[in-house]
């Protein structure tokens, strides 16, 4: 687990179709998310791995919706986008 949350955080990237810059906002949003979750844990002095795990819980809710969003407009742009 926690080589997996350090590997990711070093590849804090996202792989997302550049349409309606997705992708972009999406590593932001990832970051500040990540960013609140670390902080919040160590001000209330809880576990890291509680708070990685509530991380990792939102931001798959989060990505699949800004997926979903990602193909739409590129199915606007480009037209059917294979899902």
């Amino acid at each position: 687990m926690a080589n997996g949350w350090r590997d990711r955080a070093r590849r804090c990237h996202s792989r997302h179709e550049p349409a309606g810059g997705l992708g972009a906002n999406t590593a932001l949003h990832d970051a500040a998310m990540l960013a609140e979750k670390l902080g919040a844990a160590a001000a209330k002095g809880t576990p890291v791995v509680a708070a990685v795990a509530e991380y990792e819980a939102q931001m798959r809710d989060f990505a699949r919706e800004a997926i979903q969003q990602s193909n739409d407009g590129a199915a606007l742009l480009f037209g059917a986008v294979a899902a």
